[in-house]
């Protein structure tokens, strides 16, 4: 097989994959416009953002504001729903400080997506650092992290 026909049947390949992803993303937003169950909503979200990006496992934190509406330092993250296809431990909901120290805090309070290739090595001068007591107790290694803002109407 030449260069050129193993880079257009690579090209063909990603293509479809960038179709697919098109496509679970145009049912994802008929699903946020029509789903009312949030639950419901919420599954499909992490689910479906799962798939996108062949992810292992994933959450979903919700901003709790707090009674101070002038500042963010009452409000809180609450671990809300989660999915991981390696291990199976029970869902314990709970909060944490909104705050840049954590990344799903970073990314909620500056609107911009945080990619970490690994989760055990943060970039230099990160302002936010990864908590390892899942792994811990459930034997799990987080390796790469995703962070994406959602906002709502």
């Amino acid at each position: 097989m030449s260069d050129d026909t193993r880079r257009v049947q690579e090209l063909e390949v990603a293509l479809a994959r960038q179709r697919r992803d098109l496509h679970e993303l145009n049912t994802i937003g008929v699903a946020l416009s029509a789903q009312r169950d949030i639950r419901k909503l919420m599954e499909l979200i992490l689910s479906s953002s799962r798939q996108l990006t062949v992810a292992d496992a994933g959450s979903l934190y919700l901003v709790e504001r707090g009674k101070d509406h002038d500042t963010t330092t009452d409000d809180q993250l609450r671990f809300k729903w989660t999915q991981n296809d390696s291990v199976k431990t029970p869902f314990e909901e709970f909060t944490m400080p909104l705050a840049e120290t954590s990344i799903a805090g970073y990314a909620a309070l500056s609107g911009q997506a945080v990619n970490v290739a690994d989760a055990y090595d943060l970039p230099a001068g990160s302002p936010f650092r990864y908590g390892r007591s899942f792994d811990q107790s459930s034997g799990y290694r987080t390796k790469s992290i995703l962070s994406v803002p959602m906002r709502d109407h």
